[in-house]
């Protein structure tokens, strides 16, 4: 039924323009209507009907948001109908927001400051897109204040990222940052900045929390890192909060620097009166995890800088100078020489992580700087100090020391990367040292002190002492000196045939024969995992020696035939187990005992080919293909598999493929997981045998494994050129259909000459050349700054269809730089001149150069001397004409501000962004940077950036210009620009020094513009005409708007009508005027329902409210005829549409006057002037009058104004003013002796 009424209603305004003024005043009429079913059914429709910006001036001609408004603010009961009401002013601000009217506005910054009206965050979070679309009318009615106000209340922390993103997007406008205050920021900063005292409420806690994150958001964002950097109580607001007596004051600030950071807050835990750092969401005693079996890969084998450069680094450089100009770093060894252990502890953890982390981000100038910490030195050194302060700087002194050294120290790796890494020698770091190395330094420490007889004699004793020969329990035996024995007996073919001799070989190499029931039987833990380390070296030794007699003795053993038998049983399946032996390898002993280190241990025999050969001989090779072939053995197929040795044999390399095709899902995951540690370990022919094995994976039906595939060919492709051929030889499938990684993908292989001619022959090329001019820059910079956004855990204000997760899937620390087409195309000659032809680059340049003249020409502008430009408006009022004499070029954000440039180019910020980001990945290469050069790509960007007042530009600068820093040509120009580096090849950050740091920290200087009363041409006088009542209550809606005499008038107000009739609040000139006050003045949410309250059985026939602003007000018995002449007479300046024009025509029959000055408002800015004849006054008589139907225009309320004052005089008795004054009823009773009512 409800659909079928606004589907009629809706086809009527669109088919039949005629009648569509008439629809609408039905509608209105029905939001008068005592049932709030109809009204609601109203708000739906006139929503439904809004289908062009003609319907919203009706509207508005009609009065008609009056009535939405005080649907909009009924009581909780009436939920449904306040709901259809905010739709329909939402739908409004979609139309045009320029149009929204002032009372929409004030009713919702209303609700929004009543804490407990249910329908307070939606109509915040409706004001914030207001605020971001039409700035000077939210500014106008508080809008702005409140948004900044509401960001530290309490009871929405839920939204208060929506509400940061807003002033954000205000920050970055310059002509929307001028309706935002330094008054309305400093709101926000409020509880941070101020000192409290150490007991506070748990309000003011909550408060001083939100502010926290507050001051965390805007530092997460260009605009707000340079506005709180620039603002005096911004980023000092740290120092302050560090200086409080709270100790949660304290830990706050230091939580909040750890977040900055993406560094994670550690734990204490005392161990032996120390403290030491454990982090919560590490499980130190964890082997492995289900679904990555490595843990975290990225932190053991990082990616290489120069060829995937992480964007969080460019943040952290900038917040890290930031801090350094303001002296945090001083202020946090005040704060870590104090009393209290627990904060300087964390103190020290974050000194010391910031110290390790300058080497990377930060010039070898500043981090000399912030490295020497002159203060605590000074402190420590000093005898001349307090005592207790240098003993306590000291103390933070060795805890910054210890710190250091565990951080130089390379994070313990698990046992089996450790396997793998020995393996890739070109992988092993200083610290990890080979068995011949250290084997040497044994025995060259042994010559060094003795002889060679005592040399023997020791070694002899050694082999006593570790009582592998004298016992057969191996709990008593002393692994330490076994491993240091293995080790010497490496290079020593003596000692070497002692071993086998005196059975220590043989011994040791029982403890590992599963029939023994030994090695298999230990618990597993991290500790027991020494007993491997062992095996792995005993087995390197017999094979890898340059003597066969390893070799045969192993060979000889019955300790492979036995683990063959053991493999066979889980083969075949224990039903046919006819050797009696026990069953090894169950579910339950791989978890919990060394069992699965077996498998270790076999792929120790993979390392070497005459390893391999013994494997193939003792069958045990192809009873370990039928283990992976057997369904539901993942938990023997898996370490199968991250055992063997990949870098030469065949055999392993087919074995890890059949796990990868036929395992279950886990598995397969667990196998690609694995490929990319070998990748990264630099597994020798890795682009030829394993891209294959990932491209056959692109066609599995399951997408996890799809994804999983496509990161690692991603990577891989990224870095090794072989890769790109291997993957173009294997013909891969439509990349393009599995979204954004397989775009990328395919975006990389342009990099090659071979890539390029696949993709040309395939028809991609030429299609995604088109793509890119048009739209592919933008696009790649929205999905990046979106990607980035969600890294910083801000929500996005506006909606977006772009999902984070299709990025690369590192962790929250790192954003690497996707593919930008431009930039991998350049890479290669032809690529090159393919580019040429499109004559993009030159396009580019000239939109910046334009950009920059704009800014340079604004620049100077603003350097000037600013000056007040008064002009007298028509109504003798000065008003600010500033604005508009300077409004010429307007730059816009991605919201709908627009830049303009001197030669008439209108362009939208985002374009320059794109722009921007496609020189910069063009300068990543030499190539692409040597096709730039002539434009001196270097020095313009620097310009803009120092120039622009669009601090999401300047942000982005930033970025391109640590791009260009990759390549060696671009870092002499950015050198003689004035920008620093960190030092080492390819890393892409930058750092301004002394006077440019100054212009890009500067922030862009406004003068404010959303004062009401600087900027509203509204103007009120004193005089109200009308009945005494009438001024009084007038006057107590007018104290409404007052907290102070807000009670006293309601009070009043509610007396009133209740010793009145209620035709006193029936009359439409005070409705109309009360309402006019909504529309200007702000009431809380309490008075406005009065105010509705008062008129609620005011019903309005449709011609009056069409005379609202006309002929209903000259008829108004209770104004005097004499103030309508003498206004009529005495305007003369008339406002004409565009505002130049002036009417001084007094004798013009149809002169436009604004009638609305009678109830004491004049909005020149509105221009709702009156049709009048101002000569002609018309009179009927008395029975004329009486008659039915009366003259047009006549109505029971104007009627006695169409009477001559002698008809009056007859008839009543009395004159006109002497009438009015008699009690309303005597005044009824009279008109109806006459018939005039």
């Amino acid at each position: 039924m409800i659909t079928t009424v606004t589907d009629i209603f809706v086809e009527l305004l669109q088919t039949k323009q005629e009648i569509r003024f008439q629809v609408l005043k039905t509608l209105r009429q029905l939001l008068q209507d005592k049932h709030s079913s109809l009204r609601t059914l109203s708000c739906r429709v006139l929503r439904k009907c809004m289908i062009s910006d003609n319907i919203l001036s009706h509207i508005e001609t009609l009065h008609i948001h009056y009535f939405l408004i005080r649907c909009l603010e009924q009581r909780s009961e009436y939920g449904l109908e306040r709901v259809e009401a905010l739709k329909f002013f939402y739908h409004w601000i979609q139309l045009d927001c320029k149009l929204i009217p002032k009372s929409f506005v004030l009713s919702l910054v209303a609700i929004s400051e009543s804490e407990n009206d249910p329908m307070r965050i939606s109509c915040l979070l409706t004001l914030c897109e207001i605020a971001i679309k039409n700035p000077k009318t939210t500014s106008m009615c508080g809008g702005i204040s409140l948004i900044c106000k509401m960001c530290i209340d309490p009871k929405l922390e839920q939204i208060q990222s929506v509400l940061l993103r807003c002033i954000l997007n205000m920050l970055n406008s310059p002509e929307k940052k001028q309706y935002l205050s330094d008054q309305d920021l400093n709101i926000i900063l409020s509880p941070f900045i101020s000192l409290f005292e150490k007991t506070y409420t748990k309000k003011r806690f909550v408060q001083f929390k939100l502010s926290k994150n507050a001051i965390e958001t805007l530092l997460k964002d260009w605009s707000g890192l340079i506005f709180l950097a620039h603002n005096p109580n911004g980023l000092k607001a740290f120092l302050t909060t560090l200086k409080l007596p709270s100790k949660k004051a304290k830990i706050f600030a230091i939580e909040m620097l750890y977040k900055l950071f993406f560094l994670e807050m550690p734990q204490r835990k005392i161990e032996k009166g120390i403290y030491r750092a454990v982090y919560p969401n590490k499980k130190s005693n964890q082997i492995k995890s289900s679904k990555n079996i490595w843990g975290n890969i990225d932190s053991i084998f990082p990616l290489k800088r120069s060829l995937r450069h992480n964007l969080i680094d460019n943040y952290l450089s900038v917040l890290l100078v930031s801090f350094m100009d303001i002296g945090l770093f001083e202020a946090l060894v005040d704060v870590g020489k104090g009393d209290n252990k627990t904060i300087s502890f964390y103190v020290a953890h974050f000194l010391s992580e910031i110290l390790y982390k300058s080497r990377d981000i930060l010039s070898s100038r500043l981090c000399t700087i912030l490295q020497s910490l002159p203060s605590l030195f000074e402190i420590a050194a000093t005898f001349s100090q307090n005592k207790y302060n240098r003993i306590r700087a000291s103390k933070l002194l060795s805890e910054l020391d210890r710190f250091a050294r565990k951080k130089k120290k390379k994070s313990p790796k698990a046992f089996h990367i450790s396997l793998i890494v020995s393996r890739m020698r070109k992988y092993q770091t200083e610290e990890e040292e080979t068995f011949e190395t250290t084997s040497k330094k044994i025995i060259e420490e042994m010559k060094s002190r003795k002889d060679k007889a005592l040399i023997d004699q020791e070694f002899e004793n050694k082999i006593k002492e570790s009582k592998v020969i004298s016992t057969d329990d191996y709990s008593k035996w002393n692994f330490r000196i076994i491993t240091d024995l293995l080790i010497i007996t490496k290079n020593n073919k003596k000692y070497f045939d002692n071993c086998l001799k005196n059975k220590f070989f043989k011994n040791l190499l029982n403890f590992f024969d599963p029939k023994s029931q030994q090695f298999c039987n230990i618990e597993r833990n991290f500790e027991s995992l020494g007993y491997v380390s062992v095996g792995v070296k005993l087995i390197e030794l017999l094979l890898n020696t340059d003597l066969s007699e390893g070799f045969d003795f192993l060979k000889n053993s019955n300790f492979l035939s036995s683990l063959d038998e053991a493999l066979r049983i889980e083969s075949e399946g224990a039903s046919n187990n006819k050797t009696g032996m026990k069953r090894l390898f169950t579910p339950s002993r791989m978890s919990k005992t060394l069992t699965k280190e077996y498998f270790t241990l076999i792929g120790t025999f993979t390392t070497n080919k005459r390893g391999l050969n013994l494997l193939i001989n003792t069958n045990i090779l192809n009873t370990l293909q039928n283990i992976v072939e057997t369904k539901g053995r993942g938990d023997l197929a898996l370490p199968i598999i991250t055992s063997f040795d990949y870098n030469y044999s065949d055999i392993t390399r087919k074995l890890l493929a059949n796990v990868l095709n036929l395992g279950s899902k886990l598995s397969r995951l667990q196998v690609i997981e694995h490929l990319k540690l070998l990748w990264r370990a630099g597994v020798n022919g890795f682009s030829e045998w394993a891209i294959p094995i990932l491209v056959s994976q692109l066609h599995d039906k399951d997408q996890d494994i799809v994804s999983a595939a496509l990161d690692l060919l991603d990577e891989c492709c990224s870095i090794s050129s072989k890769s790109f051929d291997s993957l173009v030889s294997c013909q891969p499938p439509d990349l393009e259909k599995f979204g954004v990684k397989g775009k990328n993908l395919l975006i990389c292989v342009l990099s090659t000459t071979k890539g390029l001619k696949y993709l040309k022959e395939i028809g991609y090329l030429d299609k995604q050349l088109v793509y890119w001019e048009k739209k592919g820059c933008i696009d790649y910079v929205k999905d990046l700054e979106h990607y980035l956004t969600a890294i910083f855990h801000i929500k996005s204000f506006s909606n977006t269809n772009y999902n984070t997760n299709n990025l690369n899937k590192f962790n929250n620390k790192e954003v690497y730089l996707p593919p930008h087409f431009f930039g991998e195309l350049v890479k290669t000659k032809q690529g090159i001149q393919i580019l040429t032809k499109r004559k993009l680059i030159s396009k580019w340049f000239s939109i910046l150069n334009n950009f920059y003249d704009n800014n340079k020409n604004k620049h100077k502008e603003n350097t000037k001397e600013p000056k007040t430009h008064l002009q007298k408006d028509t109504n003798n009022n000065y008003q600010d004409n500033s604005n508009e004499n300077d409004k010429v070029n307007n730059e816009k954000n991605d919201n709908g501000n627009k830049t303009e440039y001197s030669k008439n180019i209108i362009i939208d910020p985002i374009e320059i962004r794109a722009i921007l980001w496609a020189i910069g990945n063009i300068s990543t290469s030499n190539l692409g940077y040597s096709l730039i050069k002539k434009s001196k790509p270097v020095k313009l960007i620097s310009n803009i950036a120092s120039t622009t007042t669009i601090l999401s530009i300047r942000g982005t600068c930033l970025y391109v210009l640590g791009l260009i820093a990759s390549t060696s040509l671009g870092r002499k120009k950015l050198k003689n620009c004035g920008w620093e580096f960190p030092v080492g090849k390819g890393r892409m950050i930058v750092l301004p020094k002394s006077n440019l740091k100054k212009k890009f920290f500067s922030f862009p200087s406004a003068k404010y513009a959303g004062s009401f009363a600087k900027n509203s041409t509204l103007n009120i006088t004193l005089n109200f005409i009308g009945t005494n009542i009438e001024k009084e209550i007038f006057s107590n809606i007018s104290d409404l708007a007052n907290k102070i005499t807000e009670e006293t008038a309601t009070k009043n107000l509610l007396k009133i009508k209740s010793e009145n009739s209620d035709n006193l609040f029936n009359q439409p000139y005070l409705f109309y005027r009360s309402y006019k006050m909504l529309e200007y003045y702000h009431f809380n949410l309490r008075s406005r329902k009065l105010i509705h309250h008062l008129f609620q059985n005011i019903y309005f026939e449709e011609d009056i409210i069409d005379k609202f602003s006309n002929e209903w007000l000259i008829t108004n018995p209770n104004i005097k005829k004499n103030n309508i002449n003498s206004l009529l007479n005495n305007q003369t300046n008339l406002n004409s549409d565009d505002n130049n024009s002036q009417n001084t025509n007094n004798g013009n029959k149809n002169n436009l006057v604004d009638l609305s000055s009678l109830f004491e408002f004049n909005e020149n800015s509105e221009k709702k002037n009156v049709l009048i004849n101002k000569t002609h006054k018309i009179y009927y008589s008395l029975e004329r009058l009486r008659t039915i139907p009366r003259p047009e225009g006549v109505n029971s309320r104007n009627i006695l104004d169409f009477l001559k004052d002698d008809d009056f005089m007859k008839a009543f008795s009395v004159n006109k003013e002497q009438f009015f004054k008699l009690p309303k009823w005597k005044q009824i009773h009279k008109r109806k002796e006459w018939g005039l009512n």
